[in-house]
C-alpha cells in the first residue's frame, strides 16, 4: 500500500500491475490478489472499465492540503487544531451605513 500511495503522490497517477509486481518481487497473479484484498478492505478503489486506475480514497485531498500548506495557506483542519482562532481582519472594521457608499454624483430625489 505504501508503494502505491508514494507512487501516486510523486507521479499523480497510479502504478501499473507490472510496476507493483517489480517493486514487491511477486507474480502478477499475487499482485491481483493483493489489490483485490485492498479493495475488499476499502483501502483502494478500482473503477470499473479501467486497466490501470487505482484510487486511494482521500489521497488527492491530502495531496492538495499538503501543497496548500507548503505555500502558506491555512486549511480548515489547521484551524480546528489551533488553541485559539486568529481574529479575522474584518472583525475590526466599523460598520458603515449603506447610504454612505452612494456615489457623490448620484442624482438626489429632491432635484427632480
Amino acid at each position: 500500500m505504501a508503494f502505491i500511495v508514494e507512487y501516486i503522490i510523486q507521479r499523480r497517477f497510479s502504478p501499473s500491475m507490472d510496476e507493483i509486481r517489480a517493486h514487491l518481487g511477486v507474480s502478477k497473479q499475487r499482485v491481483g490478489t493483493l489489490l483485490a484484498q485492498l479493495v475488499k478492505d476499502g483501502s483502494i478503489e478500482r473503477p470499473m472499465g479501467t486497466q490501470r486506475a487505482i484510487v486511494v480514497p482521500g489521497l488527492m485531498v491530502e495531496i492538495a492540503k499538503r501543497e496548500l500548506r507548503a505555500v502558506g495557506w491555512v486549511v480548515d483542519e489547521d484551524m480546528k487544531r489551533a488553541r485559539f482562532a486568529a481574529p479575522l481582519p474584518q472583525d475590526n472594521l466599523a460598520l458603515v451605513a449603506i447610504i454612505e457608499h452612494v456615489p457623490d454624483d448620484a442624482p438626489s430625489r429632491h432635484e427632480a
